[in-house]
């Protein structure tokens, strides 16, 4: 129980911010893609499958929500890696 006493005030959040939800409805819907990939692959079997797909997964819904082209940034990674260089970065 004192474990949540000590995040009470964060609880509340919500309440106090305009602009913040009280539901972690935003954070699901990141998810689902994954989760339904997960369901429908019957997952991975090794870890690093896992680590690609957590990779993956994260890039796509990142440039998604920059509004930037999934395509286009891989496009990008595959020849920056063909020439030695660093991918380029999800948040520009």
């Amino acid at each position: 129980m004192s474990k949540v006493l000590a995040v009470e005030p964060a609880l509340w959040t919500f309440a106090t911010v305009r602009g913040i939800e009280p539901t972690n409805n935003h954070a699901e819907r990141m998810l689902w893609p994954a989760v339904m990939w997960r369901k429908q692959s019957l997952g991975s079997h090794s870890v690093r499958g896992c680590r690609f797909v957590e990779r993956m997964m994260t890039a796509v819904q990142t440039l998604k929500l920059r509004g930037r082209s999934v395509m286009d940034y891989l496009e990008q990674a595959v020849h920056a890696l063909r020439c030695g260089r660093s991918p380029p970065p999800l948040s520009a």
